[in-house]
C-alpha cells in the first residue's frame, strides 16, 4: 500500500508540474490545488501517508501545496456534486478513489487530469480505452488488469534478462486454494510461459517458514535442467 501511495503522489507531482506549461503558461506561479474526491465512507477522508509521501518529495500541506479533501456517501449523485463542487474552485488535478469517484470527476471535466486509485479495472469501468493507449485525462494505479498482463511480464523478463529458459515464480498456496479465480490465473501464466518457450516452476508456500525449503527447490530444479 505505501508502495501504491509513492506511485500515485509521484504521478501527481508530474502531472502538476505540467499542468502549468499548458494552461497557466502566462500567469505568475500558484500553489498547486489538488482535489481529493473519495466515494465511499468506509475509506478516512483524509489519507495520512498521501500527505506524508508529498512531504518526501518537498510539499507541504497548505504552504506549497493545497488538498481539498472532500468525502461522498457511496451514491453516485453525491460523488458527482462533489466533484463538480471541486471544477469550480478550480483544482489543478483530481484523485479520485473507487467506485464513484473516479467516473464522478470524468463527468465534470475532460480536461482537469483525473488519478484513480486502486481501481479494479479500468479499461472495464470505461475508464481509459486500454492500457497501452489509455486516452483522455484520466490515469492511476491498477491492482487488477486482466489476464494478458502476465504473459507481459514474463515478455519483460525475457527482454532484460535475454536466454532465459526457466523461470520459479512463489506462489501463496492458501490464497490460490481459497479464491478459485486464481487457479484461472495461473492456467494463464502456464499459457503464455509456452508460448514463450520458458519452463515455469511455481512453487507453494503458506508461510514464511516454508520459504527456505522454496528457494532449495528452485535451486535443485535448476541444476537438474542443466544436466
Amino acid at each position: 500500500m505505501r508502495d501504491n501511495t509513492v506511485g500515485l503522489v509521484v504521478t501527481l507531482v508530474l502531472l502538476i508540474g505540467w499542468a502549468p506549461l499548458t494552461t497557466h503558461a502566462q500567469q505568475p506561479a500558484k500553489v498547486p490545488r489538488i482535489g481529493y474526491l473519495l466515494a465511499d465512507l468506509r475509506s478516512p477522508c483524509r489519507s495520512d501517508p498521501f500527505v506524508q509521501a508529498f512531504r518526501a518529495l518537498g510539499y507541504v500541506e497548505d504552504h506549497s501545496i493545497v488538498i481539498e479533501w472532500r468525502c461522498a456517501d457511496g451514491t453516485p449523485e453525491r460523488a458527482r456534486a462533489l466533484a463538480v463542487e471541486l471544477v469550480q474552485l478550480p483544482v489543478d488535478v483530481f484523485v479520485a478513489g473507487p467506485p464513484d469517484g473516479p467516473l464522478a470527476a470524468m463527468q465534470v471535466t475532460r480536461t482537469i487530469p483525473i488519478v484513480f486509485t486502486a481501481v479494479a479495472d479500468p479499461v472495464a469501468m470505461g475508464l481509459v480505452a486500454s492500457l497501452a493507449q489509455p486516452g483522455g485525462n484520466v490515469t492511476g494505479v491498477a491492482h487488477q488488469v486482466g489476464l494478458a498482463i502476465d504473459g507481459k511480464r514474463l515478455e519483460l523478463l525475457l527482454e532484460a534478462v535475454p536466454g532465459v529458459t526457466r523461470v520459479a515464480a512463489l506462489q501463496h498456496g492458501a490464497f490460490v486454494r481459497a479464491v478459485p479465480a486464481r487457479h484461472v490465473r495461473q492456467q494463464a501464466v502456464e499459457e503464455a510461459a509456452r508460448s514463450l518457450g520458458v519452463h515455469l516452476q511455481i512453487v507453494e508456500v503458506d508461510t514464511p517458514e516454508e520459504l527456505e525449503g522454496a528457494f532449495a527447490a528452485m535451486t535443485r530444479a535448476g541444476r537438474r535442467s542443466w544436466c
